[in-house]
This record gives C-alpha cells, sequence and structure tokens, in this order.
C-alpha cells in the first residue's frame, strides 16, 4: 500500500505522540529514524535526527487534520508531486554532472598546458 509521510516529529517523543493520536483516530501510522544515528544502528543523535510520520496515501488528509490539532500547522510536512520530485532529482543530477565534468575539461586544460 503506497504511503505519505505527513509530519516530521524532532524527537521519538513527539512522534510517539502523534502516532498514538493517529491510532485512536483509526489510522494506521509508522515512523522511523532519518538521520545519522539510523546509519550508525541506531546511535542516539539528539538534533540530528528527524522521524517521519507515515500513513496510508487514503489517509493523508485526516492524519494531516489530526497532527495539526494537536501540534499546529507548522508541523505538517508538505505534500509533494512524484513529478516535481523527479524533475528536481534530475536537474540536480544534471547540475553535479555539469560541475564533474568542468572540473575535468578544467583539469585536462590545465594538464595539457603544464605540458
Amino acid at each position: 500500500m503506497p504511503t505519505t509521510v505527513v509530519a516530521e516529529a524532532s524527537d521519538p517523543v513527539q512522534a510517539g505522540i502523534w502516532l498514538d493520536a493517529l491510532n485512536r483516530a483509526g489510522i494506521q501510522a509508522g515512523t522511523f529514524e532519518r538521520g545519522v544515528g539510523a546509519a550508525l544502528g541506531g546511535a542516539v543523535t539528539s538534533g540530528l535526527a528527524v522521524y517521519p510520520i507515515i500513513v496510508p496515501d487514503d489517509e493523508v488528509g485526516r492524519a494531516r487534520s489530526v497532527i495539526a490539532s494537536i501540534s499546529g500547522g507548522a508541523v505538517i510536512a508538505p505534500i509533494r508531486d512524484s513529478a516535481t520530485v523527479r524533475a528536481s532529482q534530475r536537474r540536480a543530477l544534471l547540475t553535479v554532472g555539469g560541475v564533474v565534468a568542468g572540473i575535468i575539461v578544467l583539469a585536462l586544460a590545465a594538464r595539457l598546458a603544464a605540458g
């Protein structure tokens, strides 16, 4: 079942409060740690991690309302259009590729100029 991130908690306690509220509202929800700590096997990295709250796509509206009623609208994650995300990723890849190609060309030019 496709899921969507509806909010990002700054700590596991806040994420737990939101999950409890969503579950009480009958909305299946989950979370995970995203950040350095997750990459280090769950090491505690206060302030360096976020906890996305994910819900089924068909519950996004209700879930956003539940979380907003608890913590306000500022914590709600923007809804991202997948086509816009892919276009943004493509632009970033082309930009990085252009920079790398430019560096290679400059390095070759410098090497040729040096003899």
